[in-house]
Order: structure tokens, then sequence, then C-alpha cells
């Protein structure tokens, strides 16, 4: 998941040559993109970390082995959504291919939820470790999961419902992974107390993904 903040920097401060490679990098999630922008601009993570106050991002100098989290996704996500900026990174997001550059497809997690428009996919080496980060018309939404592809898209889809007021819990408890998620709506989107689902296993949400 880390290209979002890999790309948003290049848009910021790279060569022209290397912001016109953003969009395809977050549309096919393509790693050697993103192996080559980093190794161009170590900088780059670092300096997004600290520009959006990424608590749990943490970058130890390659961008496949950063460590991040649903809440940090989440609110840089819906810090970029409205940004000039980052069009390329939006766009890539809302036309993100059916199927990845590794030939992964790109069809599960937080995309499936009603309403969303567009949405980031991430995924370890092993694919025992999957991640969403999504938009829709006023609010973001990221999950996480320890598991299969499968096993997100039904975390996701079981821990929130849609009403005529948008995106709220499920009103079931929520099991541990549903606690890995964090939604950053408009509080007429959802229930205030959604945005208190931190517990104990929160701190695991934090995965070194392959996107």
């Amino acid at each position: 998941m880390v290209k979002l903040y890999l790309g948003y920097w290049v848009l910021q401060h790279g060569a022209p040559a290397d912001k016109a490679r953003v969009e395809n990098m977050i549309r096919f999630s393509e790693d050697g993109t993103a192996t080559d922008l980093d190794r161009r601009y170590p900088q780059a993570i670092p300096e997004v970390i600290g520009q959006f106050v990424l608590h749990e991002t943490h970058y130890p100098g390659f961008w496949g082995n950063t460590t991040t989290s649903t809440e940090d996704l989440a609110r840089f996500t819906s810090a970029i959504v409205g940004d000039p900026l980052a069009t390329p990174i939006i766009n890539g997001m809302r036309t993100a291919s059916p199927v990845a550059a590794d030939g992964y497809k790109q069809d599960f997690g937080t995309s499936r939820v009603p309403g969303v428009v567009g949405a980031k996919f991430g995924w370890d080496d092993n694919r025992n470790v999957h991640a969403t980060a999504s938009f829709g018309n006023g609010f973001t939404i990221a999950a996480n999961t320890y598991g299969a592809a499968s096993q997100l898209t039904s975390d996701i889809l079981g821990a929130v419902r849609i009403t005529a007021d948008g995106i709220r819990n499920s009103g079931r408890q929520p099991s541990p992974l549903e606690q890995q998620i964090l939604n950053f709506v408009p509080v007429q989107f959802h229930d205030p107390a959604r945005q208190a689902i931190r517990g104990a296993e929160d701190s695991v949400a934090n995965a070194q993904l392959g996107l």
C-alpha cells in the first residue's frame, strides 16, 4: 500500500518523466516501478510519513519492507482525495486494473463495498496478507486481513452495512479481524463509535505488504 505514499512524493518533487509513471504504478500495482522510484528517491516515503504524520508507518530503507496501518492509510487517502496534485493517484485508483502487473486479481476487500469508486490493493509476497484502501462520495475506508483475499472481502462486507445515510457498523459484535478496519468518513455517514474501533489487535494491522 505504500506505493500511495511513494507516488505522492514523486508527484510533488520528482522529475517529470517519473511523475508520468505514478498513475500506472497505482493502476497496475507495479512493483518494478516502485523499486526504481524508491531507489531514485530514498527520501520520498520518510518525508511523506512526516508530512502526513503517519505515526504507524515505518520505512526501513526499502519500500517493499515498509510497514503501515489501516489508520494511516485511511487518513492519508482521505487527505489526498481532493488534492489536485494527487490526481494521477486518484485516477489510478479509480481505474485500477482487474489484474495487477504480476498477474494477481485486484477485485477484493474494500473495493467491494457499495459506493466505492476507487481502490488500491495490496498483498504480501506469499499472498497470506491482504489490504485495501478505498474511497467513495464522502468516505474513505481501509482494511487489512491476515488471510486470503476472499477472507478480507468477507470480513469487510460483514463489518459494514449501507444505509441511506452511508456506511455504518453492521451492528453485530465485530470479530478481531474486523477490529482492524478503520473508517474515516463525515459524521453523517457513520456512527461516532465506529471511529473508536481500535482494539488490542489493531497494532497487528501493521503489515509488510508487497504492493
